[in-house]
């Protein structure tokens, strides 16, 4: 655990909301922690439906990840434990929600539901270096929401800086093949921040994107196994666009947004400086500007900057190491090879030049050799095994000495 001086900051008054539900962002977010480690939770008042639905989630991290170990039973003690049903006056009752960030995938999920009208419910992230995004991004979905007749709601915490994830990955990132935030956050503590709104407004289906696809070589927490046992009150969590690519995404996004006046700003990541929802050069927002060229469209239309430069870019990255260590990266770009045609491309001859090479470029070989195990270098991956046979506070002295990778 860290010092953070935990808070969770709505954009609507959630003081009528029952303690039970308004524990279910606290619990989502520790309940990974609690299982991994076998540690017992305590609380006043937990609510019935988001209890009863633990064991199953539970069970379900079990069998994804079955070298780690979630085969103990901690336990939460509560004094109460209360069936909620959402208000009845509340008028939208039986309504649906989308957990929107304006990205690729939570943009297709709202588009697949866009006929119920779901509210739009928009989570920060937690690093305080990335404000200006959020500055950005907030009247972003506010106007989205307005031009389309919807409502918008919004989601300030920083309960995922309560735990070290550092540690958390020393510990068991070779357990989990991935990251903490990959495989076990994600899934879980993203969607739980939204139980109080999801009561307040009688929203009793949120759907929350999923990046899905049976082949992946690596799970994370936001498969539909997982998502889809998460409930509270009169709440059901659901799974979007399952199933479909991210290719498949952006041409649905692509083909609804091209019969509109204005296209819509995707927002790719969380480094776009002063002024853009993307930087323009990370591996995300290359493969998501190529996307938009392959389908047919000017990805300057949706938010990014695009010059020859940018194609130089993308070359290089195809030939970074790290790219070829990473089987979802593979796989996004050997995606968008199969669908290279030249002759769907009109905006810009620089882009048209650009997919002629692409469609033939010799990516494949490269791509398909055996992948590496998903460990650091064996210098780090030895520094590791060392460190977790000290007891605490020893091991985090030792980390804060000798380790140079926080992300690790």
């Amino acid at each position: 655990m860290t010092d953070v001086d935990p808070y969770v900051r709505y954009s609507q008054d959630v003081s009528e909301v029952p303690e039970g539900v308004l524990a279910v962002p606290l619990l989502s977010t520790l309940c990974p922690v609690a299982w991994i480690t076998g540690s017992d939770l305590y609380i006043e008042e937990v609510d019935a439906t988001f209890l009863r639905a633990l064991p199953g989630l539970q069970r379900a991290f079990a069998e994804l990840y079955p070298d780690a170990p979630f085969a103990g039973s901690p336990t939460i003690h509560y004094k109460d434990g209360v069936d909620n049903e959402s208000r009845d006056d509340v008028p939208g009752d039986g309504e649906a929600g989308v957990l929107f960030t304006g990205g690729v995938d939570s943009t297709t999920t709202y588009l697949q539901h866009r006929e119920k009208r779901p509210h739009l419910i928009s989570v920060r992230k937690e690093s305080e270096t990335r404000a200006n995004t959020w500055k950005l991004r907030r009247p972003m979905i506010e106007a989205f929401a307005e031009e389309n007749d919807l409502r918008s709601h919004f989601v300030e915490t920083n309960l995922k800086l309560l735990f070290d994830k550092f540690m958390l990955n020393l510990y068991y990132r070779h357990l989990l093949n991935d990251s903490w935030d990959r495989t076990m956050y994600f899934g879980l503590g993203y969607p739980g921040f939204t139980a109080p709104i999801t009561y307040l407004e009688g929203i009793t289906e949120l759907h929350q994107s999923v990046d899905y696809l049976p082949h992946d070589r690596f799970p994370n927490s936001a498969r539909p196994r997982l998502v889809e046992n998460l409930r509270w009150a009169d709440t059901v969590v659901e799974s979007g666009s399952v199933g479909l690519t991210r290719q498949d995404k952006i041409e649905r996004i692509g083909d609804y947004f091209a019969g509109k006046d204005t296209a819509w700003r995707i927002s790719s990541c969380d480094e776009g400086g002063e002024s853009s929802l993307c930087c323009n050069e990370c591996g995300t927002c290359l493969h998501t500007i190529i996307g938009f060229i392959v389908a047919g469209y000017d990805p300057a239309d949706y938010g990014f900057d695009v010059d020859e430069g940018t194609f130089d870019r993308v070359k290089a990255h195809l030939n970074e190491q790290e790219f070829h260590a990473d089987s979802v990266k593979a796989r996004f770009w050997l995606e968008l090879q199969d669908r290279a045609d030249p002759d769907r491309v009109d905006h810009s001859p620089a882009a048209v030049e650009f997919v002629e090479w692409f469609a033939d470029a010799p990516i494949a070989p490269s791509i398909d050799r055996p992948l590496p195990p998903h460990e650091p270098n064996y210098e780090a991956s030895l520094k590791r095994r060392l460190c977790i046979t000290l007891p605490y506070p020893l091991d985090a002295a030792i980390i804060d000495r000798y380790f140079e990778d926080p992300s690790y």
